[in-house]
């Protein structure tokens, strides 16, 4: 069992980016089944799962090492936190558009003005 001295920042970090990108899955998988996927600003909300993430990460931390953190390790904890659950989410999106919906992502493309000319179906 870790005592409150040697929990590592950076397991913490990686646990809970873990966690936060399997609630963007969740919440992508629920979008797409509900049809709602085409709706751009309902992928605002993936704002609020980042914070959520964020907050629950700083909250644990602070309750399991019994300490304040200090401001340069609060941000290397939500680096760590936002990098590992952005990649991860990116790694899924990836493999989701080349491998299980390939169809998606061009309608994506159609619905998006901004940002679809951007988007490459191939």
């Amino acid at each position: 069992m870790e005592t409150p001295q040697n929990i590592s920042l950076e397991k913490v970090g990686i646990k809970a980016g873990i966690i936060t990108c399997f609630a963007y899955i969740s919440y992508f998988i629920f979008m797409k089944y509900a049809n709602l996927i085409e709706f751009t600003e309902l992928r605002s909300l993936n704002f609020v799962i980042m914070l959520a993430g964020l907050y629950f990460t700083f909250r644990y931390y602070r309750l399991k090492s019994k300490i304040q953190i200090d401001y340069f390790k609060g941000i290397l904890l939500g680096i760590v936190t936002s990098i590992v659950s952005v990649i991860l989410f990116a790694i899924f999106i990836f493999i989701y558009f080349k491998l299980v919906d390939t169809q998606l992502l061009q309608q994506l493309k159609n619905n998006t003005p901004l940002m679809g000319q951007y988007l490459t179906c191939d």
